[in-house]
């Protein structure tokens, strides 16, 4: 069980799950998560997979207990749509919990009905991490969006914990969605684009580190929109 340690955790933003199973010098990316917890000097810990947006896909969650496993986190759970006690008790003393894609809107709208959003934010709050892969990246930010039939953009609001509007594996589109939904949503946004098995960490602090390959960062300042490119530390690939 998650200690009554506050410290905020670094959110860990990825394209798709390939990062869950990189490596760097022959070592997993993944244990950074759990040397989140280093000062607190942990040994055991417990990992929730919420994976609403994706209809519980089994697929997943398998990819998952696989993530959880090599790092040495043998203590999961698949966190359901309709959960019951004993599922938010879990979640509530999650040390680890992760975000999975799908389809974003209906991911939204299951947990914001069913206590589970609230009970993992605030499981943030008190010292968990948090992994948003794909379409829970975007989740994890300030603004999903969509097109009406006249190529409007609808922006809508995400949960907001990530300060970012958050756009994954569309580098080949030069980020255009992104761009509009960066302009929209007013000055001094910023929006960050994850390339393909590619990620981002969003630090306390509020700085930001690409994952592997360049992240890139638009900025709405005094109504235009200003690229910056994020480069990734410069450790060796395996």
């Amino acid at each position: 069980m998650r200690s009554k340690v506050k410290l905020l955790k670094p959110i860990f933003l990825f394209a798709d799950s390939q990062i869950l199973f990189w490596k760097i010098k022959k070592e997993l990316f993944l244990k950074r998560c759990i040397e989140c917890f280093s000062e607190e000097k942990r040994v055991d810990f417990r990992a929730s997979c919420i994976v609403a947006s994706n209809d519980n896909q089994k697929e997943f969650y398998e990819i998952f207990i696989s993530a959880m496993t090599q790092i040495a986190v043998f203590d999961y759970r698949m966190i359901p749509d309709e959960p019951d006690y004993s599922d938010i008790i879990f979640l509530q003393n999650s040390d680890i919990i992760l975000f999975a894609g799908g389809d974003i809107a209906k991911g939204l709208k299951i947990v914001q009905n069913n206590k589970v959003l609230t009970t993992a934010i605030n499981s943030f709050y008190k010292g968990a991490v948090l992994i948003g892969i794909s379409s829970g990246a975007i989740q994890l930010g300030l603004k999903g969006w969509n097109y009406s039939k006249d190529t409007t953009v609808h922006l809508s609001d995400m949960f907001r914990v990530v300060p970012l509007i958050i756009d994954f594996r569309n580098e080949h589109n030069n980020w255009d969605s992104l761009q509009k939904a960066v302009q929209l949503t007013g000055e001094n946004n910023i929006g960050v684009g994850i390339q393909s098995g590619g990620g981002i960490i969003f630090k306390p602090d509020w700085t930001i580190e690409a994952v592997r390959y360049p992240a890139t960062k638009y900025v709405n300042s005094s109504k235009r929109i200003k690229k910056y490119i994020i480069e990734p530390p410069k450790y060796k690939y395996t």
